[in-house]
């Protein structure tokens, strides 16, 4: 085993994965098992982690050309269709937007959300039609990928007849005078870190065509949004990104900055991040004149002789109270309009926490959270019934399910129901898992675990599925 890495090892110096052919170089690093590699020397594994890096980015390269030819081959076959079927006479419905056609193909496969692989498709296609230059440097693993996508973003707002003036002038390419030999990426720009690469290029698109870059700016001033996600990594913690105008965003993080440095100096020892989200959960919280709502999906587990008598109109609820029983309070119930002792009248509701619960907005709610907001007085609930079987049903006799009926499906599921789909369900269309009794069909999909009754169970879908 030793004698396959000292016949190796020259391979992998760094100098050497620099100016080494790629395919020499995938069989290099493909040839050494897990053993090997573990046994290289320091100098080697450092060559060895470059190799694998510019590897990546070559293979970056080639699945962004298989991805814009599969979504042009694609295309073609649509609009083909759609001839076909003026042709016979037959009116063409509008097919599928082609590159959520392509991404919830692939997002199974890619174990992705739709919505993520069809970003990943528009940027590959990006970089392929518009910035062939940097596409190639990428082919040839001079560039990474974050590196070609910082060039070809920046290219967006460059007039096209501009394109190669301004590749050339971001990647320094150059001409051999005597060989003609063309070098893509200089050795300078080759070693540039991702940021400053990436302001490289949007400081030369700004002085290339300046009135592109004003339209571009008011263009982005229009699209300022908040995202919000769950944290995966920390329970119980949301993250949130907000795109806003460059002034604004000095305006807001001035006054956040000030309001931390007070809470920092009335409270040394905690670390100024944790006080700048504080202060913006001040700012924020403080000049909102709105009501909290939180919706909870409750589950519904009545024995049989109460299903009866707890199930109204369309199957709803009739209202039912529930009393706690004797002796001290369980953890994790909070009980709503108890004696100054603690003990519950006969009329009240005890809520029962059973645990965590995740909200596919904000991440995971620990029981005490819940309680917090439950007591809260400013905190607004609405309630949502889940039978037991996971199925929420709506009016027979309506086609389209009702607010309350898609507020209750989208928290039941999480996310969209096509297989391998990850995309939040507040994105996501409602629809119809059986066919609907007058006429209307639903998409195909699986079914849910249980029929509900009456034959109208909703679910959520991509628009693309």
């Amino acid at each position: 085993m030793s004698g396959t890495v000292s016949a190796t090892a020259g391979v992998f110096s760094p100098a050497a994965v620099e100016c080494a052919d790629l395919p020499d170089l995938l069989g290099a690093v493909a040839r050494l098992s897990q053993r090997d590699v573990a046994a290289l020397s320091a100098r080697d594994a450092e060559g060895y982690v470059l190799a694998c890096d510019r590897l990546r980015s070559a293979l970056d390269a080639r699945r962004a050309v298989a991805m814009d030819t599969l979504a042009a081959h694609l295309d073609e076959d649509l609009q083909r269709r759609a001839h076909d079927q003026r042709r016979g006479g037959v009116p063409a419905h509008p097919g599928p937007e082609l590159h959520g056609f392509v991404a919830s193909m692939l997002a199974p496969g890619l174990h992705c959300s739709t919505r993520t692989v069809q970003r990943r498709l528009e940027a590959d296609r990006r970089l392929v039609c518009t910035t062939a230059s940097t596409h190639q440097a990428l082919w040839d693993g001079d560039l990474d990928l974050p590196r070609a996508d910082a060039v070809a973003e920046a290219a967006r707002s460059v007039d096209p007849d501009l394109w190669a003036r301004f590749e050339a002038l971001v990647l320094e390419t150059t001409v051999d005078e005597v060989t003609g030999e063309i070098t893509l990426v200089s050795d300078e720009v080759r070693r540039m870190s991702r940021s400053a690469f990436a302001r490289r290029a949007a400081r030369i698109a700004r002085t290339l065509d300046p009135a592109s870059q004003c339209r571009a700016a008011k263009q982005a001033r229009d699209q300022r949004r908040v995202v919000i996600r769950p944290d995966r990594h920390q329970p119980g913690m949301a993250v949130w990104t907000a795109h806003l105008p460059t002034d604004v965003s000095q305006q807001m993080a001035a006054a956040v900055d000030a309001l931390a440095g007070s809470y920092a100096k009335a409270n040394p020892g905690t670390s100024i991040d944790s006080r700048r989200a504080d202060a913006l959960t001040a700012l924020v919280l403080g000049n909102a004149e709105v009501k909290t709502v939180v919706e909870l999906l409750i589950p519904v587990l009545p024995t049989p002789d109460q299903a009866t008598r707890t199930r109204g109109a369309l199957g709803q609820l009739n209202p039912v109270t529930a009393t706690l029983t004797d002796g001290p309070v369980p953890e994790g119930t909070i009980p709503e309009g108890t004696t100054s002792d603690g003990a519950a009248r006969h009329d009240t509701v005890a809520w029962v926490i059973p645990g965590q619960v995740d909200d596919p907005r904000h991440g995971a709610l620990a029981p005490d959270v819940i309680a917090q907001l439950l007591a809260d007085p400013d905190v607004i609930l609405r309630l949502a019934r889940l039978d037991p079987d996971g199925s929420i049903t709506q009016d027979p006799t309506a086609y389209r399910p009702s607010g309350s009926t898609r507020r209750r499906v989208r928290a039941r599921d999480g996310s969209c129901r096509f297989p391998g789909c990850h995309t939040p369900a507040a994105r996501t269309d409602t629809d119809h898992v059986t066919a609907h009794p007058h006429g209307y069909y639903c998409r195909s999909g699986p079914p849910p675990t249980a029929a509900p009754s009456p034959p109208t169970p909703a679910r959520t879908t991509c628009a693309t599925t």
